[in-house]
C-alpha cells in the first residue's frame, strides 16, 4: 500500500472519529439529541478543512505520523464542547497519538495501525453505549408504588368482583433503542 492509502485510511478514522462525537454528543431529552446528533455542518468543515491542511503540511503519513496526528487531534478538539462524554474522546485521541507513535518508529505497519486503531474505536463506541444505556435505564426507572391492603382513605381495598373491568397497568413507556453503522463507526440514538 503506497504512502497515500495510507493517508486515505487516516482520513477515513478522522471522519471516524467525527462520526463517533456526533454520536456521544447526543443527550437525554429528545430535543436536545436531535440538535446534538449531528454536529452543525460549518462545524464538520472547519474540521475537514483543518484535516485537510494537516495532509498538506504533513504530507509524509509514515515519517511524520506523530506530527500528522497531533494536528489531526487539535482539529478534533473543535467538538469537545458538543461532547457528552469528553473522557472518550480524550482515550480516543490518546489511543490516536499512540498509534502514531508505533507507526513511526517502526513498530507497527500502517495496515497492522488501521486494524487497532478500528479495535480501540470500537472499544470507545462500546463503552459509550453501555453508558447511554445505563443513563437511560435510570431516568426511565419506574417508581415502586406503595403497595397497601388498603385503600386510599385508610379501608380496606374493594374486592375484584368477577366480570367487572380491571385497571389496566400504566407503566412507563420504556425507550426504543436503535444502533445504526456508518462505516467503522455505530450510532446509537433512543426515542
Amino acid at each position: 500500500m503506497g504512502q497515500g492509502g495510507v493517508m486515505n485510511s487516516a482520513g477515513k478514522i478522522s471522519v471516524s472519529l467525527m462520526l463517533l462525537a456526533a454520536a456521544v454528543s447526543v443527550g437525554n431529552r429528545q430535543a436536545q439529541a436531535q440538535a446534538q446528533q449531528n454536529p452543525p455542518a460549518p462545524l464538520l468543515n472547519r474540521i475537514q478543512a483543518a484535516n485537510e491542511e494537516c495532509k498538506r503540511k504533513y504530507p509524509e503519513p509514515i515519517r511524520q505520523a506523530i506530527a500528522y496526528t497531533t494536528c489531526e487531534n487539535r482539529s478534533m478538539e473543535l467538538l469537545r464542547p458538543s461532547m457528552v462524554y469528553p473522557d472518550l474522546m480524550d482515550q480516543e485521541l490518546a489511543n490516536n497519538l499512540m498509534l502514531a507513535e508505533k507507526l513511526q518508529r517502526g513498530k507497527m505497519t500502517p495496515i497492522e495501525m488501521k486494524a487497532m486503531k478500528a479495535q480501540l474505536h470500537s472499544q470507545v463506541v462500546t463503552e459509550f453505549q453501555r453508558r447511554q444505556l445505563a443513563k437511560t435505564a435510570v431516568a426511565t426507572r419506574p417508581v415502586a408504588p406503595d403497595v397497601s391492603i388498603t385503600g386510599a382513605i385508610g379501608q380496606p381495598a374493594p374486592a375484584v368482583q368477577p366480570g367487572t373491568p380491571q385497571l389496566q397497568n400504566t407503566t412507563t413507556r420504556q425507550p426504543h433503542c436503535q444502533t445504526a453503522r456508518f462505516g467503522m463507526m455505530l450510532e446509537t440514538v433512543c426515542n
